[in-house]
């Protein structure tokens, strides 16, 4: 072999050259190949394992809430217990899963926004009605009463 003809052979070719030449000629082994069956050759299938279409079903239906608005409502006006502003904190959360791909992710942070904004929204509806109640039954506590009263120091402090 020549020079030139050395630098285009693969190196690992070149490296089995270099070696067969420092040891001498290695006597030939036998080679005793397997001959191939029909079976096996490229043109044949073999039906004994039926190929089975892997089938991945996409949901293009709408994007899942997450709820956002609501949140935000929540948090400023009926943040009881720090509802609101638990319930904006899993918005916010639906909203990056809902940006990044993470349908269920999203799906699942807006679901429990919800939760969180409607149990928020019950007990500020029942703390509401309870004052009302209370304020109804007590005539010293009721509307008129302190109208009634905040009118006449008006007038005595004239």
């Amino acid at each position: 072999m020549n020079p030139q003809s050395v630098g285009q052979i693969l190196p690992a070719t070149v490296f089995i050259w270099l070696i067969s030449l420092a040891h001498g000629p290695s006597p030939s082994p036998q080679r005793n190949y397997e001959q191939l069956k029909e079976e096996h050759d490229i043109g044949v299938v073999s039906t004994v394992h039926p190929v089975t279409p892997t089938v991945i079903n996409m949901h293009y239906g709408p994007p899942p809430r997450d709820h956002l608005v609501w949140s935000i409502f929540t948090t400023i006006y009926m943040n009881v217990c720090c509802l609101g502003f638990m319930a904006l904190v899993f918005s916010v959360k639906a909203r990056d899963r809902k940006v990044l791909g993470d349908n269920s992710g999203a799906l699942s942070y807006g679901s429990t926004s919800k939760c969180l904004n409607l149990t928020a929204l019950l007990l500020t509806l029942l703390f509401v009605v309870v004052i009302i109640i209370l304020l109804n039954n007590r005539p010293s506590l009721h509307p008129k009463t302190i109208i009634q009263a905040s009118l006449w120091l008006i007038r005595k402090g004239h």
